[in-house]
């Protein structure tokens, strides 16, 4: 079982940089289950690299109340 799937993952911090790849490594594979996110924050830069920052939806928010 991974992380993800136990549930001890609250928030995703992704870096995204425009470029097309023929192939590659997917990012999380063979999740048992689905994971909703929430996106709460974009960060672009000058330089087109983009900062995603997600937190699970059953996640509690910093401020203690429940993610929805």
């Amino acid at each position: 079982m991974s992380f993800t799937d136990a549930g001890l993952i609250d928030e995703y911090r992704l870096t995204v940089d425009a470029i097309l790849l023929r192939g590659g490594t997917p990012l999380y594979n063979r999740l048992e289950e689905d994971h909703d996110l929430r996106l709460r924050e974009t960060k672009p830069y000058d330089t087109g690299t983009v900062l995603l920052h997600y937190r699970t939806m059953d996640g509690a928010e910093p401020n203690g109340e429940e993610g929805t």
